[in-house]
């Protein structure tokens, strides 16, 4: 029986296989990220950015845009005051209708108003985005 020496090992160590199903689950991962995460993420920036256009800045302050999903665009509101200073511009109509035509390539066919929090203040009382 022969005796490994450490250069051997070394090279063994180094040069080892993967196996197949780390390799699949890597390429799965990274397929999932090209495919969906950032096209995705593309879509709600366009909206953020029509959003952030069409509506007055107080407004904007007070909101962030979630998710979009099948079309529905998410949106949280801080404050219930807010939330139906919204209500009225969503019922209206306007407001999809506008992001409608800011945003052609992309398909929105509602917007749901969701009442929560997206910042925290830290120990000098400045707003500090927390999304935990």
């Amino acid at each position: 029986m022969d005796r490994w020496d450490e250069r051997q090992l070394d090279w063994i160590w180094r040069n080892r296989r993967r196996s197949s199903a780390t390799k699949r689950l890597g390429f799965s991962v990274e397929g999932f990220v090209k495919r969906w995460a950032g096209p995705a993420r593309k879509r709600l920036s366009v909206v953020g950015s029509a959003w952030r256009a069409l509506l007055p800045a107080e407004l904007v302050q007070h909101t962030c845009l979630d998710g979009l999903n099948r079309g529905q665009l998410r949106v949280l509101v801080d404050s219930g005051a807010h939330m139906s200073e919204l209500h009225f511009l969503v019922r209206q109509g306007d407001l999809l209708e506008q992001l409608r035509d800011l945003c052609p390539n992309i398909s929105l066919s509602r917007i749901r108003l969701v009442r929560g929090n997206w910042s925290k203040e830290n120990e000098e009382g400045v707003n500090i985005i927390d999304f935990t």
